[in-house]
């Protein structure tokens, strides 16, 4: 069993604010998300692909806000 996740607020001490700058290499990344979706609104921490300078966001979600971001290791 994996260890429990630390709250958002700890856990965005390790991500790059999207408000400072966007990745600069293709990649997949660890993102903090706010979801716009009204019956699955919130924040939380999924893997998006980063092509071209854009979030490659799969079929079927809904709008995000990106907040922060991180390399996949």
């Amino acid at each position: 069993m994996s260890p429990p996740m630390p709250p958002l607020n700890q856990l965005f001490l390790q991500f790059t604010a999207a408000t400072l700058s966007a990745p600069q290499e293709n990649g997949r990344y660890q993102v903090i998300v706010k979801a716009a979706s009204i019956y699955q609104g919130g924040t939380f921490v999924t893997l998006l692909d980063y092509r071209g300078g854009n979030w490659q966001l799969p079929a079927g979600y809904c709008p995000l806000q990106i907040l922060a971001w991180k390399k996949d290791t």
